[in-house]
Parts: structure tokens; C-alpha cells; sequence
């Protein structure tokens, strides 16, 4: 199993990816897709997937609001849930009719539940065995999403990934994907607004008050440390990191640094726990805390549209499994939420989804990666409660 320090140093950042075991391939056996029509041409009024690229083209909003006087769109670009009365999997998503999911229509090899990042990489490394792949959102690319505007890419969320060393697993995968050829390395000094006043680099000094610059020291060794010399692996084997888990972030850094933090310093602390973590430095461990926070000193690549270029780059790749096994085209499968995943008693895997018509369809498969966050799977893995009861409570979202 990769540690954390092994995915970052090779710079795509966490992903999941299922064992396949002995899995033999089928030779694009099974039934045919559901969403194709006669000659195995796709419906496209039942698979409305030519808007699901990460990096898909955008417009200017015709009637933006302005505020300050800059020009902002009247909607934002993000997950649109019907103003937040339909988030997915807040609600029951698998009340079949008649109480029992469909009967299966198709079978493949492999499924991928979830289009993020995770997902898209473990369907590529997965590729000869021709996955098919579900999202909920219409588009790909999870929180790595972007926009085309004039030509111009840009990020709507995640927007660099760490440098990866040459020569590793990850960096091969970082070549086959194209990503050296545009990737800026991102080694330039960050600047920060404090009381109104740009500071090109505070951890040199610049525009910090003479009597905070030890503690800006003290911290930027402490980062230097933690990164070089004892950097906390995920998962953590040794007592040396159990021990730094009891503790806070906050509470680590002020002890190591041993000077009050600066305000300005805690501000920015902060705002990278509630960016990474939709928690602050006082609530997440000091082990969790720097398995981040110190990564960031091995280097950053950045992209034209951030992380998007990477979930884009997988798209393409494995659009091209529509034409390698159009029996089962599409192969992605946007808007398209899996809602229930259970074991048949020979082995095969029972997964049924909702079109985006809200209709529901299933299929099998012979193995099943769910990459989804743990309090969704605790929704569609099917009586994982009855068959797990610490797993299914260990997976439940906290608010």
C-alpha cells in the first residue's frame, strides 16, 4: 500500500485504487449497454454526456452582478443541488420500486463509482479491462473542474499538485498523461496582503514587524523540519506519530515554535486547515496537520485550468474505451449516481445507478471500486450495517 509521503512525493496526490486479484478478462463479453441504441449506436437523448469534460467551455453571464465594481456571475459554477434540497445521499437514493434494485442489463469487468481524480486514475491504470465509470455531476473531474473562456483555462478547484520525483511509478504516470509538457513548477515566493499593505514574502521578513520575524523563523524551521527529517505518513506505523496525533496542530506548532504566533501567521495557518481540512488548526490532529501543510515543501506544479488539466487528461484517455468496447459505451457515465452495491452469492457484483432521467438501470460486475467518500459508500454498500457494524459507524459524516 502506497503511504502518503510515496503518492505526494510522486505528485498526484491521494487516489484509490481496488485489487483486482486473479481478475481475467472478459474479451467484452456480456450484455449489451443500456444506453445504446440499435447497432450499438449511443442514445445521446439518454446519455447527455457531451458537457461532462472537467475543462469544459464556458461563457460570460449576460447579466452578471457587480459588486465592487467587478462583474460576478449571477450563479456560481459549482455543484448545483437545487438550492439544497437535493444533495445526493442526504436522503434515501435506493428506494426501488417494489423494494428490490432492477435486474441487471449488462456486465463488465470493472466499475468505478465516482469521477474525480481517484476515480478517472484507477479506471486508466485499469484501462485493459474496459471500466465503466459513474459520477453524480453531469461534468467530470470531482474537485478538479475548470472552465474554458476565450481560450483561456482556468480552475474551479483544486489547483496544483507536488512535484513528483524522477523515475517513480507516479512520475511515469505523469508522462503518459502529457502533464510535464505544460506543467509551471510553482517556486516562487507567495505574496500576502496584511492591514492592507502587499507583502511579497513575509517568511523573508518583508513587511513583518521586526519583533515577529523569530517567531516567522522559528515556524519556517519547524515546517523545514517536518518535512526533511520527521514527516508523518498516512497511514502512521510508529509511536512516534501516534503520540504527535494527540495532539492538535495548533497546540504542536506553538509548542515547537515556542513564541506567541503571530496574528497575520495564524490567519494564514488557518486558512489552509479550513481550505484542506473544512476544519481549523485547534480541531485537526498535529499528525494530519503537517502530513499536509509540510508536503507543500517538496515543490507544486501547476496547470492551465489546475488540477482540471489532469481530470481532463484522464477523461480523453479513457474516451477512447467507447471505441475499444463499444458494447459498452459510454464508458463515463456523467449524472449518473451509483445507489446501491451489493455481493451476489456467486461472486458477482449487483450495481445499480440512476440515469439522468432519475430512472433506475443496473449491471454486474466483477469487481467494484468505490471512489467516493466513506459516508457515501455507508450508503450504497448494501446492509454494510448488518455485515460491519464498526466499519458502517466509522463512516458517517460529521457537520
Amino acid at each position: 500500500m502506497h503511504t502518503r509521503r510515496q503518492v505526494l512525493r510522486g505528485g498526484l496526490g491521494l487516489f484509490t485504487l481496488g485489487s483486482i486479484g486473479g481478475l481475467a478478462k472478459a474479451g467484452g463479453g456480456g450484455q449489451r449497454c443500456p444506453f445504446q441504441g440499435a447497432g450499438g449506436a449511443p442514445r445521446l437523448q439518454d446519455a447527455p454526456l457531451k458537457s461532462s469534460r472537467p475543462l469544459a467551455a464556458t461563457s460570460f453571464d449576460p447579466e452578471p452582478r457587480i459588486i465592487e465594481g467587478f462583474p460576478v456571475r449571477s450563479w456560481f459554477e459549482g455543484d448545483d443541488y437545487n438550492n439544497g434540497l437535493d444533495f445526493p445521499f442526504h436522503t434515501s437514493q435506493n428506494d426501488f420500486p417494489g423494494g428490490e434494485p432492477p435486474e441487471p442489463t449488462e456486465t463488465v469487468d470493472v466499475v468505478v463509482a465516482g469521477g474525480g481524480l481517484s476515480g478517472m486514475t484507477a479506471a486508466h491504470l485499469l484501462r485493459q479491462y474496459n471500466p465503466v465509470v459513474f459520477e453524480v455531476n453531469p461534468r467530470f473531474g470531482g474537485n478538479a473542474r475548470g472552465g474554458v473562456l476565450h481560450g483561456a483555462e482556468y480552475t474551479l478547484g483544486s489547483a496544483y499538485v507536488i512535484a513528483p520525483d524522477p523515475g517513480s511509478f507516479l512520475d511515469s504516470l505523469y508522462q503518459d498523461l502529457g502533464l510535464p509538457d505544460v506543467a509551471r513548477v510553482d517556486d516562487q515566493p507567495a505574496p500576502v496582503e496584511i492591514n492592507g499593505k502587499i507583502n511579497p514574502d513575509i517568511w523573508a521578513g518583508m513587511g513583518v514587524p521586526p519583533e515577529d520575524i523569530p517567531a516567522y523563523e522559528a515556524y519556517r524551521q519547524l515546517v523545514i523540519r517536518m518535512a526533511e527529517d520527521t514527516y508523518p505518513d498516512v497511514p502512521f506505523a510508529n509511536q512516534w506519530e501516534r503520540d504527535l496525533d494527540l495532539l492538535s496542530f495548533k497546540q504542536h506548532i506553538e509548542q515547537e515554535v515556542g513564541l506567541p504566533i503571530p496574528v497575520p501567521l495564524q490567519a494564514a495557518i488557518q486558512a489552509y486547515c479550513y481550505s484542506s481540512f473544512v476544519a481549523g488548526w485547534e480541531e485537526i490532529s498535529a499528525t494530519s496537520g503537517w502530513n499536509f501543510l509540510a508536503a507543500e515543501e517538496f515543490g507544486r506544479w501547476v496547470f492551465p485550468g489546475g488540477n482540471a488539466w489532469i481530470a481532463d487528461a484522464l477523461w480523453r484517455k479513457l474516451r477512447t474505451l467507447d471505441q475499444t468496447d463499444p458494447d459498452h459505451a459510454p464508458h463515463l457515465r456523467g449524472g449518473c449516481p451509483v445507489v446501491d452495491v451489493r455481493v451476489r452469492p456467486d461472486g458477482m457484483v449487483h450495481v445499480t445507478w440512476k440515469n439522468p432521467d432519475g430512472e433506475f438501470r443496473a449491471l454486474l460486475a466483477r469487481r467494484v471500486i468505490l471512489a467516493c467518500p466513506k459516508h457515501i459508500c455507508r450508503q450504497i454498500i448494501h446492509q454494510l450495517r448488518e455485515r460491519d457494524e464498526e466499519k458502517y459507524e466509522t463512516t458517517y459524516l460529521q457537520t
